[in-house]
């Protein structure tokens, strides 16, 4: 044979040997979930893969960018969370449908990869008014980057949460206190 064909076969079987010593799998691609035992926090999935299963993370489908979801969990209520999702975010409270809430209300609140399982130490007030309690309002207030609270008011009415004014909410304690 000639010497052309020792180099090109040669090239072939370096191409050959460095794709199949690669894993194909990118590292750090995994979907965590919000809710992840204590246990599970802080483990690295790519040394340790077994623990996935039991920790409930999945390997990422690769969407694009604009459409995924980030949640951070709130503080209080218990279980509530604030979600991001096609750049609109949504306050989520057990048993209450998902609200939409404006970035302006939000403030700097950072959904970024690394916040994402850090609770946000946020605030809550909650009242209720009448002598059967007939109107309830809580008051949402979460830190900003520089010691600032943003508040959003909300009044519950059976399984939705409608946001009024915080002034409107101010009021309203006032009276009753």
């Amino acid at each position: 044979m000639k010497k052309t064909t020792y180099i090109a076969l040669s090239g072939l079987l370096a191409v050959a040997l460095l794709c199949g010593c690669s894993s194909g799998k990118k590292k750090g691609t995994y979907v965590i979930p919000d809710n992840m035992p204590e246990v599970c926090r802080g483990i690295n999935f790519d040394e340790d893969p077994d623990m996935m299963d039991i920790c409930g993370v999945k390997t990422k489908v690769f969407r694009s960018k604009g459409t995924e979801e980030i949640a951070r969990p709130l503080i209080q209520p218990k279980g509530a969370l604030l979600a991001r999702y096609n750049n609109e975010t949504e306050l989520r409270v057990p048993a209450f449908d998902p609200v939409k809430i404006p970035d302006k209300m939000i403030g700097d609140v950072s959904f970024e990869e690394d916040d994402r399982m850090k609770s946000i130490a946020n605030r809550m007030e909650y009242i209720e008014i009448g002598n059967t309690a007939q109107k309830k309002y809580f008051r949402l207030s979460l830190p900003q980057e520089y010691g600032e609270w943003r508040e959003i008011c909300f009044q519950v009415k059976k399984k939705t949460l409608t946001p009024v004014s915080c002034k409107s909410f101010q009021r309203k304690v006032n009276r009753a206190g």
